[in-house]
């Protein structure tokens, strides 16, 4: 997508924020987005996030923002929606008591996790004193690609 077909839709949907949560040198991502968001008048905010090297302090980054911008209409975006997913998921079980069962039907719509990325929301979720465990919640990581 150009930089021109962006800007629209950010202003026109009332956004006030962006935050990416990957690489800038992906060869998908927008190259100078930050700068264009900037540009718009919008906050920017990057938080480099290892697809198969996650750690937990990476998600605490992105709600910590969340919580202290809580009014900010945000645009959370990675390349494929996979870690925006699962980021989202936290965030709204943890901060928003969202059910984990609704949360993670909503994640079933975009992927199924695999066992790197369900490990890091099993984890942060005991840390924050929630189980996963939910009536129809199937954890069952894909097989792996042949």
């Amino acid at each position: 997508m150009a930089l021109e077909e962006i800007e629209p839709a950010l202003a026109d949907n009332g956004f006030e924020r962006v935050t990416y949560i990957a690489f800038t040198n992906n060869l998908n991502a927008l190259p100078d987005a930050d700068l264009m968001v900037k540009g718009l008048g919008m906050e920017y905010m990057q938080i480099p996030v290892d697809f198969a090297n996650l750690r937990p302090s990476e998600y605490y980054a992105f709600a910590d923002s969340m919580v202290r911008n809580e009014g900010c209409k945000t645009l959370l975006h990675c390349q494929v929606n996979a870690r925006a997913t699962a980021f989202s998921f936290l965030y709204r079980v943890i901060n928003k008591d969202v059910p984990v069962d609704q949360a993670k039907a909503d994640v079933n719509t975009v992927w199924q996790l695999n066992k790197i990325w369900r490990d890091l929301i099993f984890v942060v979720l005991e840390e924050n004193g929630v189980g996963p465990d939910c009536a129809g919640c199937d954890w069952t990581p894909p097989p792996p690609r042949q």
